[in-house]
């Protein structure tokens, strides 16, 4: 695999695993890609530091980071919101980073998920 494409470099002291204690909210979502703009099922984490996507997802275990298909460092700026105007799709959301303003959107299975991924 190995396919990460992160948006910031890693530190080369962070660590290279989220684990599952540092998990704030994970699971099966819709996203957006960054380049082609294509919508693909990943399974998502969130930290308070980072999110990363995954082709593959497994609960209660460690992810690799460099398994990761997209990871987002946020340094504890970023904003969530709703976006189904924006993607023209329902339960859609996006997360958006303030140091830069990029934008990152997923489309949750129901409203109650897309409403706990908002919360989280």
């Amino acid at each position: 695999v190995g396919s990460a494409a992160p948006d910031d470099e890693m530190d080369p002291g962070a660590p290279q695993h989220i684990l599952s204690k540092d998990i704030v909210k994970e699971g099966w979502v819709t996203k957006q890609s960054r380049n082609i703009k294509d919508w693909r099922r990943r399974y998502v984490i969130l930290t308070p530091d980072c999110i990363a996507t995954f082709k593959d997802g497994a609960q209660g275990r460690n992810y690799s980071l460099k398994d990761a298909t997209e990871l987002v460092f946020f340094n504890s700026a970023l904003a969530v919101k709703s976006a189904e105007q924006e993607t023209g799709k329902d339960n859609a959301f996006c997360v958006q980073r303030t140091k830069d303003g990029r934008y990152f959107y997923f489309v949750a299975a129901g409203q109650q998920d897309k409403e706990e991924w908002i919360g989280a």
